[in-house]
């Protein structure tokens, strides 16, 4: 359930609530008042009977004919059985003894029959019996309740309205604000947040997390420098160590045991190279923006990166299902590059007879290339989905000449380019890219 549904509903049930109160308050109040004053008519009555001459059945008879309210006349027996002597019936056709000796003294009320009803004792032959209608009142404290069930839904309805209105733009702020935090935790933080105006809360989110975006930026460029500097200055010592390598193997004097920890220093020395080619890769990906205007056939790129895996491994099966062409806009370099990951990696970490597939496909708006293999997967402490530690493909095999910054790599790739990457492993292993297309021929 979205904020906006839960302050809504909130809001919509403390108006009820309160209306309700307030309500069944007034129409309480109202019927109270109102039977009390027909039960001081009543009284009223009572005594004129009782101050008329003639008898007390007489005297009731007599008032029913000229009141100006409903009055019902009729007498009852000692076991309680009343007949009626009035124009108007009495509704009621019986009623137990201690209710009529209850009314001789007080006012009692049948709701069953919606009357008022009072009685006089006669000596030793039943009551006479007054009563009034109490329908009239009980029809309007109906229609009392009607009306306040129909301003709940009115109140409802306008409160709902009065909230959207009221809180739409915020909203709009907050959902944009979630939206740019999901992307922030993804790793993606090189778009700069536009801050909401104002100075609610929302704003000063908003700005929090501009700044924070902001900061993250500048570390994430300190660092991208640092990447390069540390690249730059290695590369110095390396082309001096491969320079005395070359000398050495060029000796006679070498036995075999020193020939052999030749070739292990060289081969750590190209894993280094390797590594610091990678380091300033990442670091030009972070700080640079490259041109992303070349006209690219992403079908074609992908067939020519394969040819690789057709001369080393002729017997491996890899399948291209794509449309006979795709021309977007990109930078090649970077394309070129991310292919070459997915293919370098199929060869190292699957066996030849591992098969493998790529798809492209395209619509209006996005083009997708979708790889995916057979082989052993990513360990699971990659992640998957849109949550993947940067890292190399897989990072226990330290045999061999992987820099460890391969999925890093991919994953600038792909940020350069406005796209979006989502793994999935074992069984097998699935990258998707999606870019917006910008350019189809």
């Amino acid at each position: 359930m979205s904020l906006r549904i839960k302050i809504l509903f909130a809001t919509s049930l403390a108006v009820v609530l309160s209306l309700t109160l307030l309500g069944n308050f007034a129409i309480s109040t109202y019927r109270a008042i109102s039977v009390e004053s027909l039960s001081s008519r009543l009284d009223s009555t009572l005594r004129e009977i009782e101050d008329i001459d003639d008898s007390p059945l007489q005297a009731a008879f007599y008032l029913s004919t000229v009141s100006n309210y409903p009055l019902y006349v009729g007498v009852a027996n000692l076991n309680g059985r009343i007949t009626s002597l009035s124009e108007l019936e009495i509704p009621v056709s019986r009623l137990p003894t201690e209710d009529l000796e209850i009314a001789s003294v007080d006012t009692i009320e049948v709701s069953s029959e919606q009357i008022l009803l009072r009685t006089i004792k006669l000596e030793g032959s039943g009551y006479v019996v007054i009563a009034t209608d109490l329908r009239g009142i009980n029809q309007t404290v109906e229609a009392l309740s009607r009306n306040v069930f129909l301003a709940a839904l009115l109140l409802i309805m306008s409160n709902a309205l009065f909230l959207h209105l009221l809180t739409r733009r915020d909203f709009n702020h907050v959902k944009r604000l979630a939206g740019e935090a999901n992307r922030i935790a993804k790793g993606n933080y090189r778009e700069t947040i536009t801050p909401v105006p104002g100075k609610n809360e929302v704003a000063e989110l908003s700005q929090s997390i501009s700044a924070m975006t902001e900061s993250l930026k500048a570390n994430a460029e300190n660092i991208q420098v640092l990447f390069g500097s540390i690249s730059h200055e290695l590369k110095t010592p390396l082309t001096a160590i491969r320079g005395y390598i070359e000398l050495l193997e060029t000796s006679p004097q070498l036995n075999e045991e020193q020939i052999k920890s030749i070739d292990i220093i060289q081969s750590e020395v190209e894993r280094m190279t390797s590594l610091i080619n990678d380091l300033l890769l990442v670091s030009k990906l972070g700080t640079l923006k490259y041109d992303l205007t070349d006209e690219v056939n992403i079908v074609d790129l992908v067939y020519l990166r394969l040819q690789v895996v057709k001369d080393l491994q002729p017997e491996r099966e890899v399948t291209v299902i794509s449309e006979p062409s795709l021309y977007v806009q990109g930078s090649k370099i970077l394309l070129e590059r991310l292919i070459d990951n997915l293919v370098s990696n199929l060869l190292k970490y699957t066996s030849s007879s591992t098969s493998a597939k790529f798809i492209i496909q395209s619509t209006e708006e996005y083009w997708t290339l979708q790889y995916q293999d057979e082989g052993p997967g990513l360990p699971e402490t990659f992640g998957e989905g849109d949550n993947l530690i940067f890292a190399s493909f897989d990072s226990r095999r330290s045999n061999n000449s992987s820099s460890g910054l391969g999925l890093s790599i991919i994953q600038s790739i792909v940020f350069q380019h406005s796209g979006k990457l989502s793994v999935r492993s074992k069984p097998g292993l699935t990258f998707s890219f999606t870019f917006p297309i910008l350019k189809e021929l």
